[in-house]
């Protein structure tokens, strides 16, 4: 919940303070942009960071990619620093 908060910042949405900016995006795209961008972090701690897409559906949904990618990528951030070899 507590990194959800710091990028949401519920009390500002609560507040009306925050825009969201809703668009089309696509879940695929996303996730391949992330992957790309943490697999170098990833390979350097001695992992293998994948996306299978086998049966993935081209879907476009409709959020704040933005806001999305930042939760993302601050969970993944987070999970590889628990990670030490």
């Amino acid at each position: 919940k507590r990194l959800v908060d710091e990028v949401l910042d519920f009390s500002r949405l609560e507040e009306g303070r925050l825009n969201l900016q809703v668009r089309p995006f696509s879940p695929k795209e996303l996730l391949h942009f992330l992957i790309n961008n943490y697999r170098y972090e990833a390979n350097a701690k001695g992992l293998e960071l994948d996306f299978v897409e086998e049966g993935m559906m081209d879907l476009r949904l409709q959020g704040d990619d933005v806001r999305i990618r930042q939760i993302l990528a601050k969970l993944m951030t987070w999970r590889a620093s628990f990670i030490i070899f």
